[in-house]
């Protein structure tokens, strides 16, 4: 059996730090989603930490594959969090699932094509 090749430092505190990033990721998701659900009013802060846990994630590769792939990550990760809000507002509102404007992807029963989403309410 072949041993496990060892990791140095660098990779060990990179691994580490995105480790901690991603939690940082799903527990201000959480705590976004529940807010805007219950209307609390430290909403706004939860957003913008959100949102400034994403530059953080993106930040974080930058000395690895560049400053270009940092910001494009950063990118991606703030588009995916703001067209969540749609979704959000639609559940929230009573809506019971959303469905393509023209199918490309299907996660988690919600239907998207790209940056559009249609809702359909259950009654249509």
């Amino acid at each position: 059996m072949a041993s496990q090749p060892r990791l140095s430092a660098k990779a060990v505190a990179f691994r580490s730090a995105m480790d901690k990033l991603w939690e940082d990721h799903i527990t201000w998701t959480r705590i976004v989603i529940v807010d805007f659900a219950a209307g609390l009013p430290d909403l706004k802060a939860a957003e913008t930490r959100l949102l400034h846990n994403q530059a953080d994630i993106g930040n974080a590769i930058k000395p690895y594959y560049g400053t270009a792939a940092g910001r494009k990550l950063t990118s991606l990760l703030r588009t995916h969090i703001l067209e969540a809000v749609p979704v959000l507002a639609a559940a929230k509102a009573g809506w019971q699932y959303a469905t393509p404007v023209a199918a490309d992807c299907s996660v988690g029963g919600f239907h998207c094509a790209g940056s559009k989403i249609a809702l359909c309410s259950a009654t249509s």
